[in-house]
């Protein structure tokens, strides 16, 4: 870090928060860039192997995974601002298909906005289960995508062309064939020779083997049955979450964007257009958390308008992005880690970044994990989080009941917080109460009071 004390201890406090939540989401490593009026901070923190004993470095290479989508929107903008298409160009124009959504062309735009009608088909889901678990087998190649996208959009779509958000991999595949075919050079080459080499980018790769060869990459680990699985690092994405680099090179990108490089990639108006919102995001945070042209956008956040993107893949969890306060952070990590929450928590709370609600959030969640009995034992229940749900299961009597109950209200109180759930059973709704402190936890389940007494096996 450059600068005063002040920003020392800012680094400090920076590594603390980062290896609370490594232990906390069970993450090996995590490298994180973060610059701004400030000076600049590059951390790492944790292990980029396990089993070498190789210590994270600030220039691990990791899969960023749909931050790749940041750079497939800026190629594309970078064609448009040359004249070679046009956002509202049909995609049909460029690419050997029909893609009409209830008979109205999808464009260019909508691909970038995710917005073309058409649902998430699942090719990315099917392709990780393939390579992971090897059943069933779905070899779906990138050309086999338009394929799918060209019947889906005859027999799948549920909204018309700008109508609503609906997150597309598919489409951003199809954005890198349509780059190709403009461009006439790999997407690869596209982005190396216009993105990539003007930016001084050093540690970015577009497949997990030529990653490997830098002798920087990070081996991708997951947390599951209950103990830490390490991975293969996945090969098969592309233009869609395809790209490998470093916490530095990746924020390269995010400097860029935010007017504070000196190379200009594409123009202030170009940016501009990327960060007009198209559509609501179907998850909120703010109220108004939406969708430009690959970048996720949050107006209302309170370190000032936060563009960016996540990302995520088998082994690794990432976020990128920049403030309109000129704010620019990457994280990246080799696990599960709340990549996008603890950027927010570090450029909205600086100093405590902890009491940033995202993360208090998140680790009252965590905290709410566990056996709960009730009166001398004769019931018990585990309830086990899956993100802002719960499923809750009885294990004496086993049977009893098996309900998912969804978050609908925190109360946060001097000494802990009170929580609202409510689930389903039948034509009825199931409220849930429940008070979490520092040295206990409980609940009213139906009939039932429970407290927490141990952790689920």
């Amino acid at each position: 870090m450059v600068g005063t004390g002040v920003e020392a201890l800012d680094e400090r406090v920076a590594r603390r928060l980062l290896l609370e939540e490594l232990a906390r989401s069970k993450t090996p490593g995590a490298s994180l860039y973060r610059s701004g009026g400030d000076g600049v901070a590059s951390i790492a923190v944790g292990y980029s192997s396990l089993e070498e004993q190789t210590p994270a470095s600030p220039g691990s290479v990791y899969g960023i995974a749909s931050i790749t989508k940041v750079f497939t929107a800026v190629a594309v903008m970078k064609l448009v601002e040359e004249g070679r298409l046009s956002l509202d160009d049909p995609v049909e124009k460029y690419l050997p298909i029909t893609l009409r959504v209830r008979g109205k062309p999808v464009t260019v735009e909508h691909l970038l906005s995710h917005t073309s009608g058409i649902p998430a088909l699942g090719y990315a889901e099917a392709v990780v289960s393939t390579v992971y678990m090897g059943a069933p087998v779905h070899p779906v190649t990138r050309a086999d995508v338009l394929g799918l996208l060209e019947e889906a959009a005859e027999k799948w779509a549920v909204a018309e062309p700008g109508e609503r958000f609906l997150y597309l991999n598919e489409g951003y595949v199809a954005l890198g064939l349509l780059i190709e075919r403009v461009s006439g050079v790999s997407y690869e080459e596209y982005v190396t020779s216009n993105i990539a080499r003007p930016l001084g980018m050093r540690y970015i790769f577009f497949s997990p083997r030529d990653a490997a060869g830098s002798g920087l990459l990070a081996q991708p680990y997951t947390f599951t049955s209950g103990r830490l699985q390490r991975l293969a690092p996945f090969a098969l994405a592309w233009s869609d979450g395809g790209i490998y680099a470093s916490a530095p090179d990746t924020a390269k990108l995010m400097e860029a964007l935010a007017g504070r490089s000196d190379v200009e990639i594409i123009s202030r108006s170009s940016v501009k257009e990327m960060m007009k919102p198209r559509a609501l995001l179907d998850y909120q945070l703010y109220g108004d958390d939406s969708y430009g042209l690959g970048l996720t956008l949050y107006p209302s956040f309170p370190g000032g308008v936060l563009a960016g993107h996540s990302g995520g893949l088998p082994g690794y969890h990432s976020f990128a992005g920049f403030t309109s306060t000129g704010s620019v952070a990457a994280l990246l990590a080799n696990g599960d880690l709340p990549a996008r929450d603890i950027v927010m928590a570090l450029l909205a709370s600086p100093g405590d970044p902890s009491s940033f609600e995202t993360i208090r959030l998140s680790r009252l969640l965590d905290s709410m994990e566990g056996i709960y009995t009730g009166f001398h034992g004769m019931v018990k229940i585990c309830l086990q989080r899956i993100g802002d749900s719960f499923i809750a299961e009885s294990i004496e009597p086993r049977g009893l009941l098996r309900e998912a109950l969804h978050l609908e209200r925190v109360d946060w109180l001097s000494d802990g917080a009170r929580l609202t759930l409510k689930g389903r059973r039948g034509a009825r709704t199931v409220t849930v109460e429940a008070v979490a402190t520092a040295s206990s936890v409980e609940m009213i389940l139906g009939r039932y009071r429970l407290v927490r007494t141990a952790p689920c096996s």
